[in-house]
């Protein structure tokens, strides 16, 4: 049949393509650490299950490349809380609802808690 294209599978998983991924993800979106982390990991999980591969190099290679976008600057898991805090706080949400909802990135309650404190 003329015209149908073969869908790609996804691509090979390599450390090149983690750091890419994440600077595509980061330039778009903003994210807490572990947020980032699992979104990364269903890309990679894809890769695998498709091209197989160690497991444990994919896990050194996710991490390296986080910890290079906190240094960078890209991460900031108090700056995230801050700003998602301020605007449910702006639309009314109870603080209850604003802890769930962060709990759901990975952020931790404590974290979500002080945050409130120090902008109320």
């Amino acid at each position: 049949m003329m015209g149908r294209r073969r869908k790609k599978g996804p691509p090979k998983p390599t450390q090149r393509y983690v750091n890419w991924a994440i600077m595509a993800y980061l330039n778009r979106y903003s994210g807490p650490r572990s947020h980032v982390r699992r979104m990364l990991w269903r890309k990679l999980d894809r890769c695998l299950s498709e091209h197989g591969g160690d497991r444990g190099d994919v896990h050194q290679w996710i991490e390296q490349a986080l910890d290079q976008a906190e240094q960078a600057g890209l991460i900031n898991d108090l700056k995230y809380v801050q700003t998602k805090v301020r605007g449910y706080l702006r639309r009314g949400h109870s603080i209850r609802s604003i802890a769930h909802k962060l709990r759901a990135k990975g952020i931790s309650s404590d974290m979500v808690h002080q945050v409130v404190q120090v902008i109320e």
